[in-house]
């Protein structure tokens, strides 16, 4: 029996070489059994290697890649720096701004020529009286202005009138006589100038009239109601000058510079 076995595995080692299977040279004689599990062993190592040594390549690439894409993170703070000079390009911003103020002040010089000066409107003066030298014994004197309040120049020309007040309001007897001389003349009024009337009066009582020879020969008037030439409304000017004898006569000069 013995002696059989020795002769099959010869042949069984034959044939596994023409199959072209490798072995280690060694050959292991199983016992009585005679099985094929030898046979079976020596092929489960070979199989083994090259499913171990397939997953080393692949697992290396990947995480070399990674660390690269981290470090343009830090690149990132380089950036914030050109914001920082960003604000300088503001400031000659604010230089535009002193060039568009002018501007405004051009136009309003443009309106100013209007045509010819238009008549002194009795709203755009205002009067005002001062003492004057007395023209002569017996007679007191005192300066009648008109000054230009307006925004443009203005024409005056004549007269124009007076007339006197009391403190109630009430009238006192006055009337305006005219001089000849200076001759009435067109007077142009730029804004702040003005012209100037004389007027003169008696202060002695006239018996003629009625007035009396003793005290006050009229009331004592508070007010000179004041008429630019050509115009209506009055200007109330305050009259510190005492009585006007002669029932009130003014004499009156035109209105000259």
């Amino acid at each position: 029996m013995r002696r059989g076995t020795n002769v099959v595995l010869p042949a069984a080692a034959v044939l596994l070489a023409v199959a072209g299977c490798s072995f280690s040279g060694q050959l292991v004689t199983s016992g009585p059994g005679g099985s094929s599990a030898p046979a079976s062993s020596p092929a489960a190592p070979p199989s083994s290697a090259p499913t171990s040594s397939a997953p080393a390549p692949t697992t290396t690439p990947p995480p070399t890649s990674a660390p690269p894409t981290s470090a343009p993170a830090t690149s990132a703070p380089p950036t914030s720096a050109p914001a920082t000079s960003a604000p300088p390009p503001s400031t000659p911003a604010t230089s535009t701004r002193p060039p568009s103020t002018p501007a405004p002040s051009s136009p309003t010089t443009a309106p100013a020529p209007t045509g010819p000066p238009q008549p002194c409107r009795s709203e755009q003066l205002v009067a005002a009286l001062a003492p004057a030298p007395a023209p002569g014994a017996g007679r007191a004197a005192a300066t009648v202005s008109l000054t230009n309040l307006g925004s443009a120049p203005c024409t005056l020309v004549g007269y124009g009138g007076v007339s006197l007040r009391r403190s109630d309001d009430g009238p006192v007897p006055s009337s305006q006589v005219r001089a000849a001389t200076p001759a009435p003349s067109s007077v142009t009024l730029a804004p702040g100038l003005g012209v100037r009337s004389t007027l003169s009066w008696s202060t002695v009582a006239d018996p003629a009239v009625g007035e009396p020879a003793d005290g006050p020969c009229e009331p004592t008037p508070t007010t000179l109601q004041v008429i630019p030439p050509n115009q209506v409304p009055q200007l109330a000017v305050p009259w510190t000058a005492g009585p006007v004898c002669g029932q009130g006569a003014l004499t009156q000069t035109a209105y000259v510079r």
